[in-house]
C-alpha cells in the first residue's frame, strides 16, 4: 500500500508541473516535451549518482536573451611584408618576463600602421543564465593538470537556439574559466570566461565551418594544457583559449541551454584531439601508379583549408607531391607541413615545413623553411622566390623526396632546397605520412590608429583575424613626428604592453607565447631599434613618462584647502608618498564619481611597479549599484603572493553619482579606517605578518575606476578621528 501510494503521489506532483508549465509557458507543447525529457534523464543520472555514493542538483528550465553578432574585421591581413620597415628574430628565449621593447619615429605625415575597422563589440547577455538553467551538472574528478580531457557528449534539440558548457571554480562569484556557447541562428561558437562576476572578451572565430545542427548528436572535447584550453567539436579542433583565470581550480562542468541526454567522461588523452567516426578530419592522398594519368586527381575541386591528408605510403625517398592550388587575391601567407600524423597535441613531428610568405606592392616573395624534430622548431632557412606567386591563379607546387633533401618546384621550376638536418634522414620510421596545410599565425598584434586615437590589439590564427581589443584606461599618447618606446612584456598568462613608461593594456594569450619567433613593424615610422632582455620589473621608466606623481605630507599648521584646488587629475593615478603611510597618517582624497558609475578602489601599495605583482596591504574597492541597491564595499591584501580573503560589507552611506566626496583612510597601527565625508564607512583589519612595522609601510597610492581626482594629500591624524576610538 505505502508503495502505491508514493506512486499515486508522484503522479500527482509530476501532473501538477505539468500544469503549471503548460500555464506558464502559454501552452507551448514544446516545453512540455522538453520538460518530460530532462525528468527522465535527471532520474537515470539520480539513480546512477546514488548508487555511487554522489549527489547531483539538475534543474531544467532554461532562458536566454537575443544578441546581436560580434563583427570583426580582416582588412588588416592586406598588410603585407613589403610594409616591414624593421624585423628582427627574437632571440632570447621567450619565457615569463621578457621584456621587447620597440623604439622608433612616427612620421609627420603618419595616419596609420595598419588599416582601418569597425570596433568590435562583445554581449554579455549570456550572463543572464542561471543556475535554473543547468541540464548537466558533473564534478571534475580527476586532477586539473596538462593532457585533462574532459568530454562532453550530448543531443541538441529541434528547436535549439543556443546551449553552453561551462567549467566553473569554486569561488563565490562562481567564476567561469571557459564558456562555450553555440549559437546555431549566428553559425559561430562564442569562447568566453567569466572572473569576479564580469564577463571578458568574447572570441568566436574559427578556421573551420561550423558543424553543429538542430536535432543532431555532438562530441566536444575540452583539452587542458599549461598554456589554453584546446577545443574539438565532433572530433575536429575548433580553437584554443588562453587560460584567464587558473585551470588547476576547476571544479565543475555544466552544460545549459536546448540539449538533453547529456553525458561526459574525463580521462588524461595521450594524443588531442580524439578520432571521432565520420568527422572527416583526415582525407586519404592517393599514390597513383606510374600508368594512371595525373589529370583524374586533379579535378580543380575545392578542398577546405585547414587540410589533413593522410599518405597512403610514407613519403620517401623517390616520392613526387604534386599540389594544385589558387592563391587568395590578398594573400599573406601559407604553408605546407610533412609530418607524422595529424595529431595537434603533443606537437607533431614536422620533417619539412615550407612557408611562403607575400608581398602584394611589389617585393618579393619570401620563403622560410624549417623542421620541429627535437621538441622546438630549428633554425629558419630562408631565401627570396626567384618566381612569382599569382594572387588570384591558379600553381603547381611540387615536393621532390631525395635521400637527403627535399626540392620545391613551382611550375617545374625549382625554387627552394632544405637540407634534411641531423636525425632527419629518410629511413624508418623516419619518413612523413601526413601533409598538413595552412596559414601563418600571429600572436599579438599591436595597431595605433593615430586619427583614431586608440590602439588595437589582436592574433591572427589559421589564416582568421580575432576579435580587436582596443580599450584602455590611459589617455592616447602617441602624436605624429614624436618618438616613442613600446614595451611587450612577456607572462605566462597575457602580453603586458606599456608606451612611452606607461601600462596601457594585457593581451591575453590565444597562442603559446614560447613559440614566437619574431617582431615586426609596419607602416609609417623610421629609425626603429629594439632590445630584448628579461625584466625584474614592469613597466620600464621613462624620462618624462610623468607615470607617478608626489603626493605631499601637510605640516600640521599647513592649510590642507592648499592641496584640495578641485584641479582634474588623470586616473589611473600613481602617487609616490613622501614618507611611507604608517600609524597615524591620515590620507585625504577629494574626488567626483561619474554619473553612471560601475565601481573605483584605491590601493596602498609597496612601489609602483605592476609586474611583477606590487604588495598591496590595503585594496578599498566601492562598487555601485545603479538601480538603486546599496552599495558594495569590498576591502583586501595581496602580501603573499595571492589576494587574501575578500571582506565585503554595504556602505551605510551613499555615494551621490556626479556629486563631490571625501574619502579619508586613517591608518593605526592594526587597522586602516575609511571616513565618507566626516563618518566612518569601513574598518579593516591588517592580517598576519601586515602589522605597520618598518619594512612593511605602504609608499604608493594607486587610483583607479570611475571616479574624477580632485586632490590628494597625506597628514597627520586630526582629533576628530583619535586611534583609540577603534
Amino acid at each position: 500500500m505505502a508503495a502505491l501510494a508514493a506512486i499515486v503521489c508522484n503522479t500527482f506532483v509530476q501532473a501538477y508541473q505539468l500544469t503549471c508549465i503548460f500555464v506558464q509557458s502559454g501552452g507551448s507543447l514544446r516545453h512540455m516535451r522538453h520538460f518530460l525529457i530532462v525528468q527522465r534523464k535527471n532520474h537515470k543520472i539520480h539513480n546512477y549518482l546514488q548508487s555511487n555514493g554522489l549527489e547531483a542538483s539538475v534543474n531544467t528550465s532554461r532562458c536566454y536573451l537575443n544578441t546581436h553578432p560580434v563583427e570583426f574585421s580582416v582588412d588588416n591581413a592586406t598588410m603585407t611584408d613589403a610594409d616591414v620597415v624593421y624585423r628582427c628574430p627574437i632571440i632570447l628565449e621567450p619565457r615569463d618576463g621578457l621584456s621587447v621593447r620597440i623604439l622608433g619615429e612616427i612620421l609627420p605625415t603618419c595616419e596609420r600602421c595598419y588599416l582601418n575597422t569597425h570596433p568590435v563589440e562583445f554581449s554579455v547577455d549570456n550572463a543572464t543564465m542561471a543556475d535554473a538553467d543547468v541540464v548537466y551538472r558533473c564534478p571534475i574528478i580527476l586532477e586539473p593538470r596538462d593532457g585533462l580531457s574532459v568530454r562532453i557528449l550530448g543531443e541538441i534539440l529541434p528547436t535549439c537556439e543556443r546551449f553552453s558548457i561551462n567549467l566553473v571554480l569554486n569561488t563565490p562569484e562562481r567564476d567561469i574559466a571557459l564558456h562555450i556557447n553555440p549559437r546555431l541562428p549566428q553559425n559561430y561558437i562564442v569562447r568566453n570566461s567569466r572572473v569576479g562576476g564580469v564577463w571578458g572578451n568574447e572570441e568566436r572565430t574559427s578556421a573551420l565551418p561550423f558543424s553543429l545542427h538542430r536535432g543532431s548528436s555532438f562530441i566536444i572535447q575540452i583539452l587542458f594544457t599549461t598554456s589554453s584550453y584546446l577545443i574539438s567539436v565532433n572530433g575536429r579542433h575548433v580553437a584554443a583559449f588562453a587560460h584567464r583565470l587558473p585551470f588547476t581550480k576547476v571544479k565543475c562542468v555544466e552544460v545549459k541551454g536546448d540539449v538533453h541526454d547529456v553525458q561526459s567522461d574525463q580521462v588524461y588523452a595521450e594524443t588531442y584531439p580524439e578520432k571521432v567516426k565520420n568527422s572527416n578530419r583526415i582525407q586519404t592522398i592517393r599514390h597513383l601508379e606510374d600508368d594512371e594519368d595525373p589529370t583524374v586527381a586533379l579535378n580543380d575541386n575545392k578542398i577546405l583549408v585547414p587540410f589533413y591528408g593522410r599518405l597512403q605510403s610514407p613519403f620517401k625517398n623517390g616520392h613526387l607531391l604534386h599540389i594544385r592550388a589558387r592563391l587568395k587575391l590578398l594573400p599573406h601567407s601559407f604553408y605546407i607541413n610533412l609530418q607524422m600524423g595529424d595529431k595537434i597535441w603533443p606537437h607533431p613531428l614536422i620533417y619539412f615545413h615550407f612557408n611562403a610568405r607575400f608581398a602584394n606592392t611589389g617585393g618579393r616573395h619570401i620563403i622560410c623553411q624549417n623542421s620541429w624534430m627535437t621538441g622546438d622548431w630549428g633554425r629558419e632557412e630562408r631565401s627570396e622566390c626567384p618566381m612569382e606567386f599569382v594572387p588570384g591563379k591558379v600553381f603547381d607546387l611540387r615536393i621532390a623526396s631525395t635521400l637527403y633533401t627535399y626540392n620545391v618546384f613551382l611550375d617545374g621550376c625549382l625554387i627552394s632546397e632544405f637540407i634534411l638536418r641531423e636525425g632527419d634522414a629518410q629511413e624508418p620510421p623516419f619518413q612523413p605520412d601526413t601533409v598538413y596545410v595552412q596559414e601563418r599565425d600571429i600572436a599579438l598584434h599591436i595597431n595605433p590608429r593615430l586619427p583614431q586615437n586608440y590602439i588595437v590589439r589582436n592574433s591572427r590564427v589559421g589564416g582568421v583575424w580575432g576579435n580587436e581589443e582596443r580599450t584602455s584606461a590611459l589617455p592616447f599618447s602617441l602624436h605624429r613626428g614624436s618618438s616613442f618606446i613600446i614595451q611587450i612584456l612577456f607572462t605566462t598568462s597575457s602580453y603586458l604592453i606599456s608606451v612611452n613608461g606607461r601600462h596601457v593594456a594585457a593581451f591575453a594569450h590565444r597562442l603559446p607565447f614560447t613559440k614566437v619567433k619574431c617582431v615586426e613593424v609596419k607602416g609609417d615610422v623610421h629609425d626603429v631599434q629594439s632590445d630584448q632582455v628579461y625584466a625584474e620589473t614592469y613597466p620600464e621608466k621613462v624620462k618624462n613618462s610623468n607615470r607617478i606623481q608626489t603626493i605631499r605630507h601637510l605640516e600640521d599648521d599647513e592649510d590642507p584647502t592648499v592641496a584640495l584646488n578641485d584641479n582634474k587629475i588623470l586616473v589611473p593615478f600613481y602617487g609616490r608618498l613622501q614618507s611611507p603611510f604608517k600609524n597615524g597618517h591620515l590620507l585625504h582624497i577629494r574626488a567626483r564619481l561619474k554619473l553612471l558609475p560601475h565601481s573605483f578602489y584605491i590601493n596602498l601599495q609597496m612601489g609602483d611597479k605592476i609586474w611583477p605583482h606590487p604588495l598591496i596591504y590595503f585594496h578599498f574597492n566601492a562598487r555601485f549599484a545603479n538601480t538603486g541597491g546599496r552599495h558594495i564595499i569590498c576591502q583586501n591584501s595581496w602580501m603573499t603572493g595571492d589576494w587574501g580573503r575578500e571582506e565585503r560589507s554595504e556602505c551605510p552611506m551613499e555615494f551621490v553619482p556626479g556629486k563631490v566626496f571625501d574619502l579619508r583612510i586613517a591608518s593605526t597601527l592594526y587597522t586602516y579606517n575609511v571616513f565618507l565625508d566626516g563618518c566612518l564607512i569601513s574598518e579593516f583589519i591588517l592580517r598576519e605578518g601586515d602589522a605597520q612595522e618598518p619594512p612593511f609601510q605602504p609608499d604608493t597610492v594607486y587610483v583607479q575606476g570611475d571616479i574624477q581626482l580632485l586632490g590628494i594629500y597625506v597628514q597627520n591624524t586630526y582629533e576628530e578621528y583619535p586611534i583609540e576610538e577603534y
